[in-house]
């Protein structure tokens, strides 16, 4: 009951807060994104209980959830008419093909769900980070526990416990409840960023083709362990990836300010969840410079990307310099980490670029997702050459150039461990832009004539 009472106020969190951001969703694929930005709002509630000393206990965070829950459904009337979307048949269109996708999706994500809620934590990062702050943290009421003020503990501590707090302050959360091991809440997230997905490419194409690319997806199999494996990698690849799609629908229409706020709330929890993704962000947030320069909106220029940012900048001060300095008792030395002038010759340049070749399309990793989608996405830019198909190979090739030189520049991100796992961002963004591809809407629009013509 405890669980269940978590997940309703975190999807009644998010309810509200996207229909403040004017969001406009079928009802699967907003209970989706509902429940991942409830999870925002539970990591933040354990932040804001630790910054002011109050105790954490299970009833102390249900409430905060209940205040969150209640605070952003205050206008009545939009709540009481977005709820009734829930009970309106008209709302769900389902067909033999919709069935089918949700049977393999469950088939996939049951034993995940299981694995989460039945087996231990097993990653050796969060057995000595993220699992090893929750349990103490349970068990002592606070974040800053006798991990961090025992000597003989203190002194072992690597710098996983000090991960961005979306991942360890959810788990805190869901070990107050019935699921013990805690980590259940991240094959929930995946379940609702694959409702969002799928829904998405079935609007802009069809049932079938929504359903084979999340098939794609789950045969990525390094990003399918994950569903069940505590880490930070995945959690923030799902918040990153719908940032992504939001942004371009910002791009594809720059009056649609939602979208605009909508992208960067989603990128500034993806930031909540990794520290780094601040800087990925700065790179896309070029192409709403390069969007006002067409305009000749110069002033705009400037001012759009700053405001853009500053959600995600401010993700990464909250932890890295208020959360650091005022409530931790000690932290890790960032001091000499960042290589400014860079790590750059030809040896070590090429052995970058042969390892990150190697992973992103190594397909015992992640599949032919990749392949499928280059293959499709540079034919459709022979064939159509618009805008957004331009975005859509750009988005790809951005994230690569950052992560490129992230490695020349940070001593602690290499590429077989941050980069590999960074792929996970790659592949969910492509899983969302398959449903940009104006060939699959062709195609899809076809199907779906043909579908009509048989019944």
């Amino acid at each position: 009951m405890k669980l269940f009472l978590l997940i309703a106020l975190q999807v009644l969190f998010g309810w509200g807060l996207l229909g403040y951001l004017s969001l406009s969703a079928k009802v699967f694929s907003k209970v989706g994104l509902s429940y991942l930005m409830g999870l925002f709002a539970t990591s933040f509630i354990v932040y804001a209980y630790e910054f002011l000393g109050i105790t954490l206990t299970y009833n102390t965070i249900i409430v905060g959830q209940l205040l969150c829950a209640l605070g952003v459904n205050l206008r009545l009337q939009v709540f009481i008419k977005s709820v009734k979307e829930v009970f309106d048949l008209k709302s769900y269109n389902f067909s033999i093909f919709d069935l089918v996708a949700v049977a393999i999706c469950w088939r996939f994500l049951y034993f995940s769900i299981w694995r989460s809620f039945h087996m231990p934590v097993v990653p050796f990062d969060s057995l000595v980070g993220i699992d090893l702050l929750a349990k103490y943290a349970v068990l002592e009421g606070h974040v800053v526990s006798s991990v961090f003020t025992k000597p003989d503990i203190a002194k072992l501590l690597s710098t996983q416990p000090f991960y961005a707090p979306l991942t360890s302050f959810n788990q805190i959360a869901y070990r107050f409840t019935e699921a013990v091991y805690g980590q259940v809440w991240i094959p929930l997230a995946f379940l609702s960023f694959c409702a969002f997905a799928y829904e998405r490419i079935k609007t802009s194409t069809n049932s079938i083709i929504a359903g084979l690319v999340l098939l794609l997806t789950f045969f990525a199999t390094e990003l399918y362990s994950y569903t069940y494996l505590l880490q930070t990698d995945l959690i923030n690849a799902i918040f990153f990836s719908i940032g992504v799609i939001f942004l371009l629908d910002y791009i594809k229409d720059m009056s649609a300010k939602s979208m605009f706020w909508l992208s960067s709330v989603f990128f500034a929890i993806a930031v909540w969840a990794r520290i780094e993704t601040v800087i990925i962000v700065s790179f896309l947030s070029l192409f709403i410079v390069f969007e006002n320069f067409k305009i000749k909106q110069y002033t705009n220029m400037i001012t759009k990307p700053l405001l853009f940012l500053c959600l995600p900048v401010l993700s990464n001060v909250l932890w890295n310099v208020l959360f650091y300095n005022f409530v931790f008792p000690f932290h890790p030395s960032t001091k000499g980490e960042i290589v400014f002038g860079g790590k750059y010759s030809a040896q070590f340049t090429s052995d970058i670029l042969s390892q990150m070749s190697f992973y992103l399309f190594h397909t015992s990793y992640w599949g032919y997702i990749l392949y499928v989608f280059l293959l499709i996405a540079i034919v459709n830019l022979v064939v159509f050459r618009n805008k957004t198909t331009v975005y859509t190979l750009l988005i790809f090739v951005f994230i690569n150039l950052a992560f490129f030189l992230m490695l020349h520049h940070f001593d602690k991100i290499i590429v077989s461990a941050t980069y590999r796992r960074g792929i996970f961002k790659i592949i969910l963004t492509v899983t969302l832009l398959f449903s940009e591809i104006d060939l699959l809407k062709i195609i899809g629009k076809k199907i779906n004539s043909w579908l009509v013509k048989v019944a």
